[in-house]
Order: structure tokens, then sequence, then C-alpha cells
């Protein structure tokens, strides 16, 4: 017997609504970096809650708030939003088929079944009995954890929520504690002494992990074509290393469409560490860029701000299509087009040198093999049209997709 991890998570979910309505905007960002739940399955939870009639979201980028009084809804009502159909809701499923000619199969259901019903029963009048609100009190006059507390909450230091927080006496703890903060902090102005004190830290930081330039990468060209530039000039770069180390007029971050960064603590995704050493006043620029247009980013935009304390000038924003049961052609299409507008915004804002990371194929599920090929082809066909000199450079991260582009580049090469 096994009820579905989504029931949990959207009770979490709730309580996480209830408990910073009013002091944060509650995203599916903010309640992953709670939950500890991919933010796409945070985002399905709310949707079958929305369909309920449990919560409501807010159009643009306001966030979601509760569709009813916290003490009119019972955890029976999570469960039947989560389970949306009457056989998800039974808790012991039947084997199918019983041999009707044997005297065992042809009396296993007049057996068993008052005793599984009363189950059923005594599960859901119990999860009548326990209100939203009544675990909301619960959590009001639960005693804080004697180690590092843990909130999705606004970061800033100066926030009476933080007063308590315990600081690690080891460095690594105090990074990582930092870290955790930067990412849950809401997207508002601070001090001065705040922003100078960050900036050292970030830009000492990305000195001491190496800083890689460009100039000092071997072209493509000369890589793949025993020393001679071929078609890709020396404009096209592969680069297996941290981007956020890299020197060039701009890097592409995989966003999401709240365009907000990542807001898990120390998650390792691109946006997350992109937001991070870049510090908090880029969150702070993509909110006012999202509050101007009034709704979440469309797939396969692209949106550019300043980078702040990254060794780049800019970083360009672009949200890659989510993989559902099997790539679709509209996918690929999307992945272009993310590469295309990458490119348009790039040449726009005079950008002469480009680093794309690997789009869409993380969380977002996109095959990473036809994921570069779409990379590749669509940066060669638009400079061909477009007889734009800027150097374009291929990120990635592990050799695994280092191989990929190499078989890609010596494939076209010849």
């Amino acid at each position: 017997m096994k009820v579905s991890v989504r029931f949990t998570a959207a009770v979490h979910t709730l309580l996480c609504i209830h408990f910073f309505e009013g002091a944060e905007r509650v995203t599916s960002e903010f309640i992953s970096g709670s939950t500890g739940v991919n933010a796409v399955i945070i985002r399905k939870v709310l949707l079958q809650l929305q369909k309920a009639g449990l919560v409501e979201t807010a159009p643009g980028v306001g966030g979601s708030h509760l569709a009813r009084p916290a003490d009119k809804i019972t955890l029976l009502d999570v469960y039947k939003a989560i389970n949306d159909n009457d056989e998800e809701r039974i808790v012991f499923s039947f084997h199918p088929e019983p041999n009707p000619l044997c005297p065992v199969g042809r009396n296993i259901h007049r057996l068993l079944d008052p005793a599984l019903n009363s189950a059923q029963t005594a599960l859901e009048m119990e999860l009548e009995k326990t209100t939203l609100k009544g675990l909301a009190a619960q959590l009001k006059t639960a005693p804080e954890s004697s180690g590092r507390k843990h909130e999705p909450s606004r970061a800033q230091t100066e926030s009476p929520r933080y007063s308590g927080t315990t600081i690690p006496a080891d460095a690594e703890g105090q990074k990582i504690l930092l870290r955790s903060l930067m990412n849950v902090r809401e997207a508002a102005p601070a001090s001065d002494e705040f922003y100078r004190i960050q900036d050292e830290y970030l830009q000492e930081s990305i000195h001491d992990r190496g800083i890689t330039d460009v100039a000092d990468i071997e072209s493509v060209g000369r890589r793949f074509s025993a020393g001679a530039p071929d078609l890709f000039g020396d404009s096209f770069f592969l680069w297996r290393g941290d981007i956020t180390t890299l020197r060039v007029d701009a890097i592409v971050n995989a966003a999401n469409s709240g365009m907000t960064g990542c807001w898990q603590p120390c998650h390792s995704c691109i946006d997350n560490c992109i937001h991070t050493f870049a510090g908090v006043r880029l969150r702070s620029a993509c909110d006012a860029l999202m509050k101007r247009q009034g709704h979440p980013e469309p797939t396969g935009q692209a949106k550019i701000t300043p980078a702040y304390n990254l060794p780049c000038k800019y970083v360009l924003h672009t949200v890659g299509p989510i993989v559902g049961y099997g790539l679709t052609e509209r996918d690929c299409e999307l992945l272009e087009s993310c590469y295309r507008n990458c490119l348009e915004v790039a040449a726009r804002n005079g950008v002469e040198s480009i680093a794309f990371c690997c789009i869409s194929t993380g969380v977002f599920r996109f095959p990473p093999e036809r994921a570069a090929q779409i990379a590749v082809d669509t940066v060669l066909e638009w400079k061909r049209r477009t007889q734009n000199p800027v150097k374009v450079v291929f990120n990635v991260f592990s050799e695994k997709d280092e191989a990929i582009y190499a078989r890609i580049f010596e494939k076209i090469s010849g």
C-alpha cells in the first residue's frame, strides 16, 4: 500500500501558500525550495489543486493563493485533488481477474472487500478530520530545530525571520548557508554596504576558481580540422567547464518561465549557479523585466540583463522546451528559437562573443544528442544568413556532452 508522494507534496504546498501569504510571493520555485521537489512537478501539483478549486494562481508572476479559507480545506480534499479519479483514490487495488473456477478465486472478493472497504472509509474519515488551518496552527507552535534553520524566505540578513539562524563554525558550512540564503532571497533592494561586501566576496570566489578567456580557447576549426580552419572559421568553440568562470561578452542562462532564477537552495542547475555568482541584483533585474512584461516568459524567447559579478558583460535568459512523454517536432522548433533569439538579442546589443549552455537537456528532459545537433545547426544557419562574426562557444559541463559535440563537429568537418 502506497499513497503517491504527490499527496504530501500537495499538503506541503498548501501550507507554504497559507503560511507565507502576504509576506512572500509563493511561486512554484519558492515552494520547490521548501519541499525539495522539482519545480516542474510542483507546477503539476498546483494545476491539480487549482482544478479542484483549492488554490488560485495569479496572472503574470504573482504566485499562488488559497481559493478557500484554510478551515474549509481538509486532507481529504487534498487527497481527492491529487487522486482525481475514483480508481486512483482506492488504497487497495485488487488483482483484476481472480479465477471463478477456483474456490479461492471465486470467493476472494467476498472475503476481502468488507475489510478493505472499511479501511478505505476509515482513511477518508481520518483525513477529513484534519484541516489546513489546524496544521498551520501546529506549525506556528512547532519548536525550532537545534541545528541550522532552513526556510524558503527572503534571504536578507536584516530580516527578522533570520535573526535566530545558526551560523556554522566552518568556512564551507558558511558558504553553503550564504548561497542558500541568496537563492531564496526575494528581489528587493539592499544597502550599498551589503552590495559592496557581496561583490567583493563573489569576485574573489570566481577569481579563486579560475577565469577562462574565450581568446585562450582553441577554435573548433583548428581543433577538428588538423590545424586548418574549415567552414567554422575561428568563430566556433567547444569548451568544457563552469560557464560562470568564462570571460565572454555574454553567457546564456537556461531559465524557467518565472525568469527570476532557481529558488531551491544550492541546486546544481545552471540557473541557480548563474544567479548565485552574479549576486542578488540579477534577480532584481529579472524581476523588473517580468513585472514590466506582466506574464510568464514564453518558451523560445530571450531577454538580456547585466551580468554583475560574473566575468562576462551580459546574461541572456531563455526558457527551453520541457519534453513530456516523447520528443515532438514542436519541442525541436522551440529549442531552435531559443538559440536563434539569443543570437538576435546578442546582435542588437553589440555582443561579440556568446557562450551557450546545453539548453533543456537537464530536468527539462530534451535528449542531449538531438539538442546538440539542433544547437550547432541553428547557429551555423544563423551565421551563414546574417554573416555576423560573433564568436560562439558551446559550453558543456560533462565529458559525455563534450563527446557528443565533438562527434558533430568531426562529422561536419569531414
